[in-house]
């Protein structure tokens, strides 16, 4: 949506891990385990606590009692389907906006005429539900997965525990429609050849095709001959503090780049690991 370009720049590149991503992975596994727990009416074994720090089984822990709540109030709102309205780890297809789209919603709620789309993060950086398009892909996934009809509303829910943020999002099901044609518009974008790439925060903090982007090391240049002028004019510096993140977030995925590859045990000239003092 940022950044169409990066959909296929990124095409032949592998998914790396790093802990983060191995952290969130477990607590989202013992979260859906949590929601299991209270889809069967508190039946089950809590055994797979054992496995999982007390961090890790404090979020899950906020993430179950926020769901547990949310599905007490849609219950008394007239639900009919009150065994049915938990699902978890759904996957939804939207394929019909974003060719070969799909994903897997965190926790489902459904209402007589309403839908909850939750989503659990583990991290740090605050995300919230206004605006968020996955969240949205998630609700228009749900509609054709699942073939609902008479919903009204939908509200996407962000619940970060660590970060302490709780963030709601309750749109109408024609303002959700009204997004369609833009996210269809993106989509056909970036199966483009010549789909372009615009750096920015929110598309370049994750692309795994950063560290050689030409649009970004671009951004990079400009930045560097910025500087190089004799008198900068209020412009130039508003240029330059607008992408310093950017060019940092260059220069970083750079270092961790070679950082990684070193650490496999391939050679780059004139670099090496050394152990630290700490």
């Amino acid at each position: 949506m940022y950044c169409p370009g990066s959909v296929k720049a990124e095409k032949n590149i592998p998914r790396q891990t790093n802990k983060y991503a191995d952290e969130g992975t477990l607590a989202h596994e013992l979260a859906a385990e949590y929601l299991r727990y209270l889809r069967n009416n508190g039946h089950g074994s809590t055994d797979m606590l054992k496995s999982y720090n007390d961090e890790t089984v404090k979020a899950a822990d906020d993430y179950y009692g926020y769901v547990k709540n949310l599905v007490i109030l849609v219950r008394s709102r007239g639900n009919e389907y009150q065994n049915t309205c938990i699902l978890v780890e759904e996957k939804v297809n939207y394929s019909n906006i974003v060719p070969e789209g799909f994903g897997t919603a965190d926790c489902i709620i459904l209402g007589a005429d309403e839908l909850h789309i939750i989503d659990f993060k583990y991290g740090l950086n605050p995300i919230y539900a206004r605006g968020n398009m996955q969240l949205m892909l998630y609700a228009i996934g749900a509609l054709n997965s699942l073939r609902l009809i008479g919903i009204e509303t939908v509200t996407l829910h962000i619940v970060q525990p660590r970060a302490n943020n709780f963030s709601t999002w309750e749109m109408t099901i024609n303002e959700l429609y009204s997004y369609y044609k833009y996210i269809n518009y993106k989509a056909l974008e970036a199966l483009k050849d010549d789909a372009p790439r615009i750096p920015s925060k929110e598309a370049c903090m994750w692309c795994k095709a950063r560290f050689t982007c030409y649009a970004l090391k671009n951004t990079t240049k400009k930045v560097s001959s910025l500087i190089d002028k004799q008198d900068l004019t209020d412009n130039d510096i508003r240029y330059i503090l607008d992408n310093a993140g950017l060019v940092r977030s260059f220069i970083s995925s750079i270092e961790d780049k070679i950082y990684e590859q070193l650490n496999n045990g391939i050679n780059f000239d004139g670099y090496k690991l050394v152990e630290g003092r700490s």
